[in-house]
């Protein structure tokens, strides 16, 4: 569940950069227009496009402390459970195999 989350968060991103990228390139293309209510919508959107890039960049923030909260929390489980994450490796490790085995089987 938070492995698709965390896939759907850099999506996410990754999409907004590019609807800000391609909202930037239409104000530079009606930058010529001289219309009051072209002038008026090109500044909304470049403030829109200013709040927004703001915010992508607190939420990537916010994502890379999470990740390395939930990475240093790791370190610690294992630096003092040393014997339970072995457990937990070797336990995982032997599901696996049994899964491929199995697999190959059939």
């Amino acid at each position: 569940m938070s492995d698709t989350r965390s896939v759907n968060r850099r999506v996410l991103i990754e999409d907004t950069r590019l609807l800000i990228a391609d909202t930037q390139d239409i104000l530079k293309l009606i930058a010529d227009q001289a219309s009051e209510n072209v002038t008026d919508l090109r500044f909304r959107l470049e403030d829109k496009i200013a709040k927004y890039k703001k915010d992508l960049t607190r939420l990537q923030d916010a994502s890379v402390i999470k990740v390395k909260q939930a990475g240093q929390a790791a370190d610690d489980y294992v630096h003092d459970e040393p014997w339970t994450a072995i457990g937990m490796a070797a336990g995982v490790a032997f599901i696996l195999g049994m899964l491929v085995c199995r697999g190959s089987r059939e």
